[in-house]
């Protein structure tokens, strides 16, 4: 999934998603068809229900939090993976005995959170 678009988006995220698409869509042989969805907020489902082997969330998650938007990423791709499918998670690890920020501010989260 992609930054959210349209008038009010971030021109710089704009052209992120850009460089996204043409990376993952110039080499098919590699890559096959890339399908590109948008998250947000305000956004559908990330993909069909069932139809995903792997869901990446790639330093995204204290993003979300700031956002408010941690539960519904999470609820959107596990709708999206197929039974046996895989979350992969990589964020930056707040220590167990930390205090969790709420909107993870420093950018750090507890392994508790994402379980």
């Amino acid at each position: 999934a992609l930054f959210p678009e349209g008038p009010t988006a971030d021109p710089a995220q704009a052209a992120l998603n850009a460089a996204f698409q043409s990376r993952f869509s110039a080499d098919k042989k590699l890559y096959g068809t890339p399908q590109f969805t948008t998250f947000g907020a305000a956004s559908g489902p990330v993909a069909p229900a069932g139809t995903a082997d792997l869901c990446l969330f790639l330093r995204t998650i204290h993003g979300w939090m700031a956002a408010g938007v941690a539960e519904k990423a999470f609820s959107d791709a596990f709708a999206a993976l197929r039974p046996g499918g895989v979350l992969g998670i990589e964020q930056h690890r707040l220590a167990p005995e930390g205090d969790q920020d709420p909107v993870a501010a420093n950018g750090y989260v507890q392994e508790a959170f994402v379980r």
